[in-house]
């Protein structure tokens, strides 16, 4: 019979503590995480201050693994050998003291969330409410050639900065530009360089717009196509969309997180027939943690306004 997740615990920390020696303390925290609340990690510690960095590992998905037939004694080398693997990546200079504002103020970036979902997240943090999801915001710790690792900026970081969250958000947008360019590429583009890829992306709303001037249609996102979704923010980006697909209405599909789906209102798709085809998408396609919204957003160049298109084609 499988152990219980309390019993896989400590059967995989004495696992761990065997593996690692008596040089590092390998412990579980509880952390938030977007979407999810509270989830328990496993924290593997060096002692000796040679290595800093740690993967974050996760209880519930380790327990899965064994709870489909995944020995403890293979997780655990897993994850040692995760672990060694850190840190060999090329990254920027390392992060100065994110308590002093000018130390880190170029690395403040920000990023959109669910807000229903993340309600108690977001009584910890700065962010502004827009529309059914949040801004929020994020210091980058490293970047890699494909990729970023930052940390949330609290409440109390704000505070010991001494700036309100309109300057937070100016000093992110601004870094946002620089550090992460917005990407816009045909839908028929992208879907022909993600042939042969195993990943989630826009490319799983491919069947359901089969036939469908998917020229017309463009993938929104950053260059590291990272929390790309709120590419979709800066004014330009949309009104730049309205010139190339020649229209003055646009659809934006929340893909995930990390990416919007745009095309003209003109292009044939009924808002029902889209709510249902994104509500699909983030069923079957979409984690959990990368989910945003079952929502279709609108835009107006003539207003310059986003906004909630419900499935009548009313605005909301």
């Amino acid at each position: 019979m499988a152990m219980s997740y309390r019993e896989f615990r400590e059967e995989l920390l004495d696992q761990l503590r065997s593996i690692f020696g008596e040089n590092y303390e390998i412990s579980t925290q509880t952390v938030q995480k977007v979407n999810l609340g509270n989830v328990e990690t496993f924290r593997i510690f060096d002692k000796t201050g040679e290595k800093q960095q740690s993967p974050v590992f996760y209880g519930r998905k380790l327990y899965e693994a064994y709870r489909r037939g995944t020995s403890l004694e293979v997780l655990a080398q897993d994850m040692k050998e995760k672990y060694e693997m850190t840190g060999n990546e090329i990254t920027v200079d390392l992060i100065g003291d994110v308590n002093v504002l000018e130390e880190i103020k170029e690395r403040l970036i920000f990023t959109v969330i669910n807000r229903e979902k993340n309600r108690e997240l977001l009584k910890e943090i700065p962010h502004r409410d827009f529309l059914d999801f949040a801004v929020i915001y994020r210091i980058v710790v490293k970047e890699s050639w494909d990729g970023v690792s930052s940390m949330r900026v609290s409440n109390g970081l704000l505070e010991r900065w001494g700036i309100t969250e309109e300057k937070l958000f100016e000093i992110a947008r601004k870094n946002m530009r620089r550090r992460m360019p917005v990407m816009k590429t045909s839908f028929a583009d992208m879907m022909q360089s993600l042939m042969g890829k195993d990943m989630i992306s826009p490319g799983d709303i491919s069947e359901e717009c089969e036939g469908r001037q998917m020229q017309r249609m463009y993938v929104v996102t950053n260059r590291k196509k990272v929390n790309g979704f709120g590419s979709v923010l800066f004014p330009d980006v949309l009104e730049e969309m309205c010139r190339i697909l020649q229209c003055d209405r646009l659809y934006i599909l929340p893909s995930s997180i990390h990416e919007a789906i745009v095309m003209p209102q003109d292009l044939g798709m009924s808002p029902e027939e889209l709510q249902g085809m994104v509500k699909n998408v983030n069923k079957d396609c979409v984690t959990e943690e990368e989910y945003l919204s079952d929502s279709v957003y609108g835009y107006s160049l003539e207003t310059k306004e986003i906004y909630i298109v419900s499935a009548s084609g009313k605005e909301e």
